[in-house]
């Protein structure tokens, strides 16, 4: 069965304003956009939406990644490594560290065992839920589905250095206007910085705060310096005692495939990108429920095995469906080969068919009743007033364009058009004199589900007048057959 290329997206949002990215899944296609905090996140989610929709990418799956700026990270130790007592502490333990109550806030945890063995450590991520409500809000009303909620700073720790923990002692991710300094291990990330360049701020203002992480890094281990663009690595290795020696210094291009220097997004959006496009689950989401159990653990403690009585035959079913589950792949192989000869010629065709489900797809959006709209509009419109051009665009709306005699009838006409169901924010564009006329060009929204099937009343007067006349020429006939009928009877009496 052929399916249509799979697209996801993932937004991330900070004090900043936000950065979008739409990307497929088995495939090297993405755009990108980006919104200031003072714009509208309604008017923002529709232009990427639109976008999206051009390049023939229609995210249904949208993730909500919280800026590192935004997130409070805070380490507990507890005494003791019982899991349940400690998750009977946990909630009032981490209600004292965080800035906010918890039912404000999306918060999650990890554990793991402390070096000593006699104390756990409990990794806790929280972010306020005020960040993504008009997110979420904008994602419901539009029929989106909010596929998780992330924190940035161990989803770039998880993507970027943790493959490389033992050798890596800081990470430093830099945007336009943002930079993120992470310090951890193999184990993950245990201290996180965020800085944001307010409005004018320059680099050179904010080198004395983000040179002391850097300082203060161990010598035996390198550091990763991650950029967005070639302009802002040198810009940044300009700055004097900033970067030490042994950091290595990358583009996005030189760590996630098919991304090239002109795409300007967030590190973070790329690492989410990546981490689906290989079939993974986020790493840290979230969690909708009050005590926050995390649907994933950054390093989860090894619990203590118990074997119940019944696992043993559990055990032997569980064999038995791995030796069918063998036979079934052997039978799939010899089948497979078999077929094998006809893959080619599906190959070749497989992208002609893809363009007609395309084809299909862009026809369907704008296949209403249009003749009704026509003979509507037909009806209403002033005979003074003549259309050039009548056109659809399914991001745009309607186009028309025209003449009319003056502005009073100009002003009528958009009257007209408002009072239709299907038309709704009906804008006059422009206008300009012409041959003792108006032109004009007419913008308007258009919802074809309004449209109600529309018969000029002429031809209803008509349509009755000839079942009228159907209707007699039937009661004529039967009246002839009677006769004849009487007649015959007549002649054999």
């Amino acid at each position: 069965m052929l399916r249509r290329i799979a697209t996801e997206a993932a937004i991330r949002v900070g004090a900043d304003g936000a950065e979008w990215l739409v990307w497929g899944t088995r495939s090297e296609a993405l755009t990108t956009g980006r919104m200031t905090a003072s714009y509208s996140v309604d008017a923002a989610l529709d232009q990427w939406i639109g976008r999206a929709a051009r390049f023939g990418m229609r995210p249904k799956r949208i993730w909500l990644i919280a800026g590192a700026a935004e997130c409070a990270h805070r380490r507990i130790i507890l005494p003791g490594t019982n899991q349940t007592a400690i998750a009977q502490a946990l909630t009032f333990s981490v209600e004292e560290e965080l800035p906010l109550p918890l039912k404000q806030m999306w918060w999650t945890y990890s554990t793991r065992l402390s070096d000593t063995g006699d104390s756990t450590i409990i990794d806790v991520v929280a972010t306020p839920r005020a960040l993504f409500a008009p997110w979420e809000r904008a994602l419901q009303e539009r029929k989106q589905e909010c596929a998780g909620r992330l924190p940035e700073g161990p989803l770039l720790w998880s993507e970027l250095a943790a493959i490389r923990g033992s050798e890596i002692d800081l990470l430093s991710v830099w945007g336009e206007r943002r930079t993120t300094i992470i310090r951890g291990d193999e184990q993950g990330m245990n201290n996180l910085a965020a800085f944001v360049r307010g409005p004018g701020e320059s680099w050179e203002a904010l080198a004395p705060d983000l040179s002391r992480p850097f300082k203060s890094h161990q010598g035996d281990k390198s550091v990763i310096s991650v950029f967005t663009s070639e302009r802002l690595r040198k810009r940044v290795i300009s700055l004097e005692d900033l970067l030490p020696e042994d950091s290595q210094n990358l583009l996005n291009r030189e760590i996630f495939h098919g991304v090239g220097e002109d795409v300007t997004v967030a590190v973070s959006l790329l690492a989410m990108r990546r981490a689906r496009m290989e079939r993974r689950q986020a790493p840290i989401v979230f969690s909708d429920s009050a005590d926050a159990k995390p649907s994933a653990d950054f390093r989860p403690t090894v619990p203590r095995i118990e074997i119940p009585s019944g696992a043993y035959g559990v055990a032997a079913m569980v064999l038995v469906c791995l030796a069918l589950g063998w036979s079934s792949l052997k039978n799939n192989r010899e089948n497979a080969e078999k077929l094998e000869d006809q893959l080619p010629p599906m190959k070749m065709e497989y992208p002609i068919v893809q363009e007609r489900i395309k084809a299909l797809d862009d026809f369907s959006e704008v296949r209403y009743d249009w003749g009704s709209v026509w003979l509507q509009l037909s009806e209403i419109i002033p005979k003074e007033t003549l259309f050039k051009e009548f056109s659809y665009n399914s991001g745009s709306g309607i186009r028309l364009i025209g003449t009319t005699p003056n502005q009073a009838a100009l002003e009528k006409l958009v009257d007209l058009l408002d009072d239709r169901d299907y038309f709704s924010n009906v804008r006059i564009l422009k206008t300009a004199p012409a041959d003792k006329l108006l032109t004009f060009t007419i913008l308007a929204d258009f919802d074809g589900d309004d449209i109600e099937y529309y018969q000029v009343p002429g031809d209803e007067a008509e349509e009755k007048k000839e079942e009228k006349e159907g209707k007699k020429d039937t009661s004529e006939k039967k009246e002839t057959k009677k006769v004849s009928l009487s007649t015959q009877k007549g002649g054999v009496g």
